[in-house]
């Protein structure tokens, strides 16, 4: 009996500890990477039928940053641009 307890509780801990650090990284995905300002707004994809038309000079700027990396026009509302740094 002692040893069924012993085993649950440490399971508890093991549960608390893993959405402890689900939960600190999904906090950590919503800071930027440079600067770690926590208002980072994700490009707007407006249909599915046309590419993203941002309207903001920060998406307009982050959508031309990604185009010169490489990514295409249809990939850029995946990510994320810092309202602070403007960095994506």
């Amino acid at each position: 009996m002692k040893g069924s307890l012993w085993f649950l509780s440490g399971a508890a801990a093991a549960a608390v500890v893993l959405t402890y650090g689900y939960r600190q990284r999904k906090k950590d995905l919503r800071r930027c990477r440079w600067c770690g300002a926590k208002n980072v707004s994700r490009i707007p994809k407006v249909y599915k039928t046309r590419p993203p038309s941002p309207k903001t000079l920060e998406n307009r700027l982050a959508v031309e940053k990604l185009l010169e990396r490489g990514y295409t026009y249809w990939e850029t509302y995946m990510f994320k641009v810092c309202k602070r740094c403007g960095e994506v």
